[in-house]
């Protein structure tokens, strides 16, 4: 499940958006995602990892929960909007791919 939140993390925004139905809060749910799946991944002893892989996954997780702690102050950037044209998101679909490709998840 990590694999999936990833890889819908490194969509570009409007398969982003299409992934999910009409009004909901996109944004919100690819860190969501993002958020439930590397955490599990990184407590459990069976997924093993790289010391690269785990560093790219925490990074990930430090860039969206900085993003997070904007939230209530820039509430654009957690928009349709946002996803489409904010630095923050284009470094997340970055960082995301980077993660894919790190555990040969590209095909």
């Amino acid at each position: 499940m990590l694999r999936r939140s990833l890889i819908l993390a490194a969509l570009p925004p409007e398969h982003q958006i299409a992934s999910f139905p009409k009004g909901s809060p996109v944004a919100d749910w690819i860190a969501g995602e993002f958020f439930n799946w590397s955490g599990l991944a990184l407590q459990r002893a069976d997924f093993a990892m790289s010391d690269e892989q785990r560093s790219a996954v925490n990074a990930l997780d430090a860039r969206l929960n900085e993003m997070s702690d904007r939230h209530e102050e820039d509430v654009e950037l957690w928009t349709e909007e946002g996803l489409r044209h904010r630095d923050e998101w284009r470094n997340v679909r970055r960082d995301a791919q980077m993660l894919l490709e790190l555990f040969h998840w590209t095909n």
